[in-house]
């Protein structure tokens, strides 16, 4: 019996252990919002290697409005896995994050199976590389503007905390936005291409 009841008092620890790590990506992300700069303050983070880009893009996750993209690669499959990348497509869905990219890309092939990301909350537009070519990897959202770029498989990448800076870089986006050819969205797994 005493066997019994260590085993139910070990599956009844794991059990909690399991929703605890589930529950990790949520509680660190609060945690790094409480953490924020209030007022004119600003903090510089910088991050390297894989889980450092997950960090960030998963930090983009909680965006209020727009997340605006400077895009280097066609989707962010380039640098995440597959299913991790879809993880954070269906947060930006969940957390109503309507995405913005700017793309030097005059096709961007199918990516997600996410589908309501791509018919309800992004929008894309190109840029001919001649005038703007995208060299980093570029987020803007809050008042956050962060970036990385992927060489010699080295992952470097910055977030800046700054409201003066990211409304800046937000006006600057907007700017080329306004300038940039539209894309036509093809169909619901995210397949663009330039009207």
């Amino acid at each position: 019996e005493r066997v019994s009841d260590l085993s139910s008092m070990i599956d009844e620890k794991e059990q909690v252990l399991k929703k605890m790590k589930r529950k990790l990506p949520d509680i660190l992300t609060c945690l790094s919002s409480m953490n924020r700069v209030k007022n004119n303050e600003s903090k510089v983070l910088y991050y390297r290697g894989k889980k450092g880009l997950e960090q960030v893009t998963y930090n983009s996750t909680n965006a209020h409005g727009i997340l605006r993209i400077y895009e280097v690669s066609k989707t962010m499959d380039a640098f995440l896995d597959h299913e991790t990348s879809e993880k954070i497509r269906q947060r930006l869905v969940e957390n109503e994050v309507f995405t913005r990219e700017l793309t030097n890309a005059k096709i961007i092939d199918e990516f997600t199976d996410i589908y309501e990301k791509v018919m309800k909350f992004w929008e894309v537009r190109y840029v001919d590389p001649k005038k703007m070519q995208f060299q980093f990897e570029v987020l803007i959202y809050d008042d956050v503007y962060a970036m990385y770029s992927f060489e010699n498989n080295d992952i470097f990448c910055v977030e800046i905390y700054n409201e003066k800076l990211a409304t800046m870089q937000k006006e600057l986006f907007d700017f080329v936005w306004g300038s940039a050819r539209k894309m036509k969205i093809v169909n619901n797994r995210g397949r663009a291409q330039l009207v």
